[in-house]
This record gives C-alpha cells, structure tokens and sequence, in this order.
C-alpha cells in the first residue's frame, strides 16, 4: 500500500482542494477511489472552452477535418452532460464557483436550478459568464446580455466576491446580497443608472470591477448612501462618450484601461494608488491639458502608474514642462514605456511634475510610437543632447527626495542609458539605481545587454552613497 492510499478520504479531500479544479478532476482516472472524491472539494471551474479546446486538439491528433460549429455543438453536449452529472452528486458547500457557458438560454431551466443549488449551499466566490466568449470585442453582439438571474440567486447572503458577464441583473435585487464586498461586471451595456444602483444596494461593497462594457459612461457624485468602494477598475468601456466623473473620498485604488476619455476626479482625498493606461489610443492629438487636469485632479495620489501614451502627449498641452500645479505627495512613479525619443519630453515632463518624489521605475515594454507625432518644444533633441539641456534647469526630485531608480526589462537601448546618465548625475540624493535586464532578448543578446548595463556603472554619480545594481 502506497502513503496516499493509507490516508483517509476526509484528507485526500483537503488534499486535493489544493490543486487546480481540472488537476482535482483528472484524478479521478486514479482508480475506483478517487472517481468521485473531487466531488466532494469546495472549489469548482466549468468552462465551456476548455471542452470545445479539448475537441479541437482531438480533432487534430487523429487527423480530423470537421467544421468549427460542428466541434461546438458536441462539445457543448459533451459538457452539458458533464455539468449535469456533477450536479446530480455534488450535495457540499461550494467556496469557489465558477461558470463559463454561452447562450445558456437554450438549457434555461437547467442553469436557474443550478444557480439556486449553489445559492442553497452556501457559495462564497461566484463567477458567472454567460456572454459568446468565441467574439471579438468590437462585435456588439459579445456584449448582449444571455442570461437573466433568478430572484432566489439574490438571496445569496454567503455569497463576498461575485463576477458577471453576459448577464442581466436587478440593481434594486443586489440587496439580497448582505456580505458582498468583491464585484466585478463584464460584457454588457451598462447604464449610469445601474452602477448607482448597485452602489447604493450593497453597503458593504468595497472592490469594484467594471470591463469590456458598452456605457456612454458613469457619473458618481454625491451618493451619500452608497457603498464606500476603496479599489475601483474600469476597463476598456466604450464608447464612453460622457466620460467618468468620481466623488469618492473613501477611495484608495483606481485603475483605468482604455481609451483616452474625459475622467474627472473630485474630493478624491483618501486616493493612494492610481493607473493610468490609455493602451487602445494610436494616434497623437493635442490633448495635453486634459491628461494635466486629470493628474492635478488626483493631487492626493501617492503611487501613479502611467503608460507611453500619456508619455508621448502630456507636453502638447499650454504648459510643456510640468503641471501647471506641482504636487507635493506623489512618492512612487512608474512610467510604462520604451524610452523611445518621443516619450523623453513626457519623462522629463513626470520628473518635474513630483518634487517629492523618492522611488522612480522605468518599465521597458514593447515600443508603441504615436501616429502624427509633434515635438513640443521648437528643437528636435534626443538622448544625450536632450537630457543635457534638462540638466540646465535642475529637477527638485532629484536634489532632495529621490532615492531610488529601478529599471525593468532594460533592453541596452542609447535612450536608455542616456536616462540612467542624467539621473545617476543629477540625483544627489540617490541611494540605489537597480537594472534588472529584459529576460528574453529579441533584439539581441543577453551578453550584449549585460555589457551595456554594465555601462553605467562607470557614469558619473551626483550621489556619494548610490549603489548600482545589475540583476540579470
């Protein structure tokens, strides 16, 4: 006898409650044992695509040739059958459930019960996802909604972190649900009216995340009742056209990704952390005063992550050299960009922007150069000539509150290195400069890219006590 058959169910069940819900599944292939005890776990995954995937590559490694709609349709009964006989034996509590199903209104009955049953059995995670997950993002058909909630699934009051998507919903009914405090929304169109309702239903909401939804946008002010959220997502909504405006004192963490919208921040005076990631927007435009209001508008952000968009235009605006209103409480900025000549000026521009700045990291990504792009200043400069000419007027981060650059996935570019120069030199206060190089060079390798790391360590230091450090 083996040491695993020698322990009793109650802790192979433990046992296997630790390992991916498809890990706990394929044992049951162990022998007669083990064919139901995965039943008996609290953490469950049905994805529909994994069945369709898994058809697919059966398909292929018997060298069969079928229609994609007709790999579907057997998959989806393959699945179906699976789902039902779980169902049929599972009778314990359920600490993580997750159902990934398209056009669930052909097994309607079904999928109401089986909500109820997870309702009934004390669910803590839910997630749901109705919507055609085969569409692309910009068919509007991806964001119709496929499913109605029963009025018993409200009733959930075990239910704390809930997930939606392709699923109508009763804002007035999110009452039912006493402990929630982890939502998150996708794949519909959602009104400004749903969001305020949810808001004001659910007290003890404090995590909200809103992706991938149709809205002309939201507005949330003055909402003495609603829920005080600290950490709020929204992703890539459009069209967006009245953009997002915020009243929301008990906020501490935003994230915003997608394209560039108007955002208004107001009294947002409890906010820490913020991200800023316009990764849809292609094109230069002259929209540098926007961005600058939005920045001024969370003046009490003290961590702010910015994307290369943001980069390549916050100097288009009136004022090209830094905030019109310097803020003191920033402590930590991170620029995602690839230190391409057109974000220099955006650089500087975040630099002098945060005089109290202490930690700086530069992530390396994939270079995204805007269409159309107009230099802000009357001389073009790159690399070395254009942080010497920065150097001109000093950066007050550097001469009294910055003490710490870190450079992530350095690639060994001039513009890089250039950079590392200017703030090796003008930073009289740094302590550490950490280069962690890119782990899977493309453009060269990574003996080349140790080399020029290497590099800095010879540039001239306005710092007595900086340490610089190469992590390969």
């Amino acid at each position: 006898m083996d040491f695993m058959s020698s322990l009793p169910d109650s802790l192979l069940i433990l046992i296997l409650s630790y390992l991916t819900f498809y890990d706990a599944w394929k044992t049951s292939e162990l022998g007669l044992r083990y064919r139901h005890l995965w039943i008996s776990t609290a953490n469950f995954e049905f994805d529909e695509e994994f069945f369709v995937n898994s058809g697919v590559r059966h398909d292929i490694d018997q060298g069969i040739d079928r229609p994609p709609a007709e790999i579907r349709a057997e998959a989806r009964a393959t699945f179906m059958r699976f789902l039902r006989n779980f169902f049929s034996r599972h009778q314990g509590r359920f600490a993580f459930f997750r159902l990934r199903l398209s056009n669930p209104e052909e097994f309607e009955r079904e999928v109401r019960e089986w909500l109820e049953a997870i309702v009934r059995f004390n669910a803590e995670s839910v997630d749901l996802c109705f919507s055609d997950w085969w569409r692309a993002d910009n068919d509007s058909e991806a964001y119709a909604f496929r499913f109605e909630l029963p009025d018993r699934f409200y009733r959930g009051d075990s239910i704390t972190s809930l997930s939606l998507a392709g699923t109508k919903f009763d804002a007035e009914s999110f009452r039912g649900f006493q402990n929630l405090v982890v939502l998150n929304i996708g794949k519909i169109s959602l009104s400004k009216e749903d969001i305020q309702g949810i808001l004001l239903a659910v007290p003890t909401l404090r995590d909200l995340t809103l992706y991938k939804c149709m809205s002309d946008g939201f507005v949330m002010e003055n909402l003495k009742k609603a829920a005080p959220i600290t950490s709020l997502k929204v992703e890539e909504f459009w069209p967006l056209s009245e953009g997002i405006t915020l009243q929301m004192p008990k906020l501490r963490s935003f994230k915003y990704t997608g394209w560039l919208r108007q955002l208004v921040f107001m009294d947002m005076n409890s906010i820490e952390d913020v991200e800023l990631d316009f990764c849809l927007e292609y094109e230069f435009d002259e929209i540098g005063d926007i961005l600058q209001e939005m920045l001024v508008g969370l003046g009490r952000v003290k961590s702010l992550i910015v994307c290369s968009y943001l980069a390549q235009t916050i100097s288009s605006g009136d004022e090209p050299l830094h905030l019109w209103a310097i803020q003191d409480d920033l402590r930590q900025l991170t620029m995602n960009i690839s230190c391409h000549q057109y974000e220099l000026p955006g650089i500087s521009f975040m630099l002098r922007s945060y005089r109290n700045l202490e930690k700086f990291t530069i992530q390396i990504c994939e270079e995204r150069v805007l269409e159309d792009f107009e230099y802000p200043f009357a001389q073009v400069q790159i690399g070395r000539a254009f942080w010497n000419m920065q150097a001109i007027a000093p950066v007050a981060c550097l001469r009294r509150t910055l003490k710490m650059v870190e450079v992530v996935g350095f690639k060994g570019t001039e513009n890089e290195l250039e950079l590392l120069r200017y703030l090796l030199r003008e930073g009289v206060v740094l302590h550490r400069v950490i280069i962690k190089t890119f782990a899977q060079p493309v453009d060269g390798n990574l003996n080349q890219i140790m080399v020029a790391a290497e590099q800095a360590l010879n540039f001239p230091r306005g710092s007595a006590n900086v340490e610089v450090t190469i992590v390969a």
